[in-house]
C-alpha cells in the first residue's frame, strides 16, 4: 500500500502507522520548539497551517481505511520526556494489538459460521436430490 505522508514506522500486521513529527515543521501547538519565523511571517504561517491540515487529512484517510495512527512529536523525544513517550507508545501499541487479536478472533468465528452454513446447505441439497 502507498501511504500518504510516508509514515516513519509501519506495523502492517497490526495496521498501525507511527509518524514522528518535527514540532517546527508540523506546527506542534503550544510547543516551545514550534517557534514562528520572524521574517516572511505570512508565508511561514500559511506553510505551517497547510502542513497541519495535510497531516490531519492523511491521518483521517488512514483511519478510514482501518489503520491506527500514532503521532510522536519531536519534543516528546527529548531526554526528560523519552521514558513517558515510550510508555505511552507502548500502551497504544498494546491496545492496537489487543484490537487486532479481537478482530482476528471475530474473523475466525465468522469464517467457521460460514463454513458450517455451507455444510448445512450441501446436506440439504443432497437430501433434496435423493
Amino acid at each position: 500500500m502507498k501511504f500518504p505522508d510516508s509514515p516513519d514506522i509501519v506495523l502492517a500486521k497490526y495496521r498501525t502507522c507511527i509518524f514522528v513529527s518535527g514540532c517546527f515543521w508540523h506546527g506542534h501547538k503550544d510547543c516551545q520548539y514550534a517557534t514562528r519565523a520572524k521574517t516572511n511571517a505570512d508565508f511561514w504561517r500559511t506553510k505551517f497551517e497547510n502542513n497541519r491540515e495535510s497531516d490531519l487529512r492523511d491521518y483521517t484517510f488512514l483511519e478510514s481505511l482501518g489503520w491506527r495512527v500514532i503521532v510522536v512529536w519531536e519534543c516528546e523525544l527529548k531526554k526528560d520526556r523519552i521514558d513517558d513517550t515510550i510508555a505511552s507508545v507502548r500502551k497504544q501499541l498494546d491496545a492496537n494489538r489487543e484490537s487486532w487479536l479481537t478482530e482476528q478472533a471475530d474473523r475466525r468465528r465468522r469464517r467457521e459460521e460460514w463454513q458450517a452454513e455451507i455444510s448445512r446447505r450441501k446436506i440439504r441439497v443432497s437430501e433434496l436430490i435423493r
